[in-house]
C-alpha cells in the first residue's frame, strides 16, 4: 500500500474508452497551481489508480511548464524558474523506487532531453538590454550540459540569431518546446511568442 502525500489530488476517471486506449499505463504530472498541489509526476492505470508518484520541489508552478519523460533509469523531470511562489526547482532524474539520481545545478523550463551521451539539453531564460528600444527583454537560450563535468558543453542564445526590431511583450520569444532530430542531431526550437519554429 503506497502513502501519498498530504496535499494530493482525488483522481477520478470521469470517461474510460478502453478501445480508445493505447494499453498500459500513463505518466503524467500534475503542477497545476489551480489544483493546490506541488509539481509531481504521477503513473496511473486507466481506472485512475496511482501506481507510481514523485513530489518534486513541494513548491506550487504558477505556469505549468516542467517536462516529464521516461529514461531507462526512471523518470526525468524537468524544472521551474518561473512564478513559482518559492525558489526556483532544478531539474531531476529520480529511480522508478523515487530515490534522486541526480538533481540539475542550472534550473531549466519546459522541455529537457538526455542525448545519447548521457548530457542533457534543455531551455533557460535569459535577459538582455536592446539600446536600440530602449528596454530589456526575456529570451531563451539552449544548454547542453554535461553532469560528469558539471559543465556546460555547449549553448546558443536566440537574441544572437534573431534581432527583436520591436517590443511586443517583455517575455519576448517564449520558447516552449526543444525536440532533437536523431537523424543528425539537429534541434527544433518552437518559439511561441514569435510564432516560430527554428
Amino acid at each position: 500500500m503506497q502513502t501519498f502525500p498530504k496535499v494530493f489530488p482525488e483522481v477520478k476517471v470521469k470517461v474510460l474508452n478502453k478501445d480508445r486506449m493505447q494499453p498500459g499505463l500513463t505518466l503524467c504530472n500534475l503542477y497545476n497551481e489551480i489544483l493546490g498541489v506541488p509539481i509531481m509526476a504521477i503513473v496511473l492505470d486507466p481506472e485512475g489508480n496511482v501506481y507510481w508518484w514523485y513530489e518534486h520541489g513541494n513548491v506550487l508552478d504558477a505556469r505549468g511548464d516542467i517536462d516529464i519523460r521516461t529514461v531507462p533509469e526512471g523518470i526525468l523531470i524537468g524544472g521551474t524558474n518561473f512564478q513559482t511562489r518559492e525558489k526556483p526547482v532544478p531539474p531531476v532524474l529520480v529511480s522508478w523506487r523515487r530515490k534522486v539520481l541526480w538533481t540539475g545545478k542550472i534550473v531549466n523550463h519546459h522541455h529537457i532531453h538526455r542525448t545519447p551521451e548521457g548530457n542533457y539539453i534543455f531551455l533557460i531564460a535569459e535577459e538582455r538590454y536592446f539600446k536600440h528600444l530602449n528596454t530589456s527583454l526575456v529570451g531563451d537560450v539552449i544548454i547542453e550540459y554535461d553532469p560528469q563535468s558539471d559543465c556546460v558543453v555547449w549553448e546558443w542564445h536566440i537574441f544572437d540569431h534573431v534581432t527583436p526590431k520591436k517590443v511586443r511583450r517583455r517575455d519576448w520569444s517564449h520558447c516552449n518546446t526543444i525536440e532533437p532530430d536523431p537523424r543528425d542531431g539537429s534541434l527544433y526550437l518552437s518559439a511561441r511568442n514569435l510564432n516560430s519554429i527554428l
